[in-house]
């Protein structure tokens, strides 16, 4: 019956495409090479028409857009028929038919895919596998490689798979990946994407999901940054920020938008990366966020439009037709459609307690949110700690290792500040915070 189905569909395409054959460049279903019969995807091998002179032509953009709302309305009757002999539910996205680089007509398949298996077998510390991309060659594992693309968006309708994709890499890199050697910060405003994680060894801190803990556990891991820079050396453990529905936590909020930036742009030459969820892809929210992430995953969108705010990719989200399907673009490389594997929420709970058992006593945390701030009025106190962070450098410029030798009027008078002055940063406090960021 599919057989059919691909076949009646390319007929359908080819007599769309025609109206486009009058002087014009234009181009058919080839009929000398098998469709490619992928998970929740059909793809044709578009012959492409040419001009008198010989050379290749593809579509404008213009024709493009108007030969896909063509191509849609035409498909649709065809969809309709198969749901009724299949007694299946018309649940089609309204975006039937793209055409696509290759070129190819890519259209969805009326068969919902089987869920693809989670593969533990290939999963290192740098390489996590996140499913499968189907070409007319054949099927390629696709993976996120930690030391290239240091932060990963994920983008998604609810129902996309988007938290399933991002279960699946966190679980991955637990299991790759020694509690001493990575500390997993999970921020979940919803507190239902990752909650099955929270046990996880790696995790050290209460996962955040009320907006003072959110707030003040994104901040502690700017502290960190900052530590982390004032130091200059390499960085251990590796913290991986991970933030569910990153819109929500960031919407309206300019000081925590500015310190989520800062992570991105800063991070990832100290060890710090960010995996961040979002279904709401309003720029504003995001800050820099997308720009600074080169691990790019989109599943299922209401408008295409969201797709280019989240991520920058161009790309028809909007036609992918089931959950668990996903543009994913890395390190600059064009996007492709992958299947992710399916990830329950009972997989994720046995990989949770194998791991608290395999791994019991882990170190403390890296991380003070106690001490970091959590409204827009303490915004003096980070500025506080990364001015503690400059104090401490400048402190071991001027008396290397002993630093902490010398006496605090001293240490005061060398970072020009006045022993018996009054305000909030200086003396005592001010002192304090250099030593608890240190330089050890």
């Amino acid at each position: 019956m599919l057989a059919q189905f691909q076949d009646y569909a390319a007929r359908t395409a080819n007599r769309t495409f025609a109206r486009y054959a009058n002087g014009a460049p234009f181009a058919r279903v080839r009929k000398n090479l098998p469709p490619l019969d992928a998970p929740g995807f059909i793809g044709f091998p578009l012959q492409v028409g040419t001009h008198r002179n010989g050379k290749p032509v593809l579509f404008t953009e213009l024709q493009h857009i108007k030969l896909q709302a063509e191509l849609c309305e035409a498909l649709r009757p065809l969809y309709r028929q198969w749901f009724a002999a299949h007694s299946q539910p018309a649940q089609m996205p309204e975006v039937l038919a793209t055409i696509e680089s290759g070129p190819m007509l890519r259209i969805a398949s009326p068969v919902e895919p089987s869920p693809l298996a989670w593969d533990r077998r290939a999963i290192s510390a740098d390489s996590i596998p996140v499913g499968l991309a189907h070409g007319f060659g054949g099927a390629q594992s696709v993976a996120w490689n930690r030391t290239i693309d240091h932060h990963v968006i994920v983008a998604g309708a609810t129902g996309s798979g988007k938290s399933v994709l991002m279960r699946l890499m966190l679980l991955s890199l637990a299991l790759a990946t020694d509690p001493g050697q990575m500390e997993l910060v999970l921020i979940d405003p919803k507190n239902r994407g990752l909650e099955e994680l929270a046990r996880l060894p790696h995790v050290r801190q209460p996962m955040a999901w009320n907006p003072s803990d959110m707030a003040a556990m994104l901040a502690a891991v700017d502290v960190e940054l900052s530590a982390r820079i004032a130091k200059n050396s390499p960085a251990s453990p590796v913290i991986i920020l991970a933030i569910d529905e990153v819109a929500d936590l960031l919407e309206g909020n300019a000081v925590l938008q500015s310190l989520y930036a800062r992570i991105n742009k800063m991070g990832r030459e100290q060890g710090i990366h960010t995996i961040a969820g979002t279904q709401k892809p309003m720029l504003t929210e995001l800050g820099q966020g997308p720009t600074q992430a080169t691990f790019q995953a989109v599943g299922r969108m209401q408008r295409s439009r969201d797709t280019r705010i989240a991520t920058g990719l161009d790309v028809p989200a909007d036609a992918l037709p089931y959950p668990g399907l996903f543009y994913i673009a890395s390190n600059g490389r064009a996007p492709q459609v992958v299947q992710v594997p399916f990830v329950s929420e009972d997989d994720a709970r046995r990989t949770v307690g194998q791991l608290a058992r395999q791994h019991g006593e882990v170190s403390p945390s890296v991380l003070r949110p106690g001490v970091a701030p959590v409204t827009v009025e303490d915004r003096r106190v980070a500025d506080g700690w990364k001015r503690a962070a400059a104090d401490a450098v400048k402190l071991w410029q001027g008396f290397g290792d002993g630093w902490k030798e010398q006496s605090e009027r001293q240490q005061m008078i060398y970072l020009g500040i006045n022993p018996s002055g009054g305000s909030y940063y200086s003396g005592q406090k001010r002192l304090d915070m250099v030593r608890e960021i240190g330089l050890d």
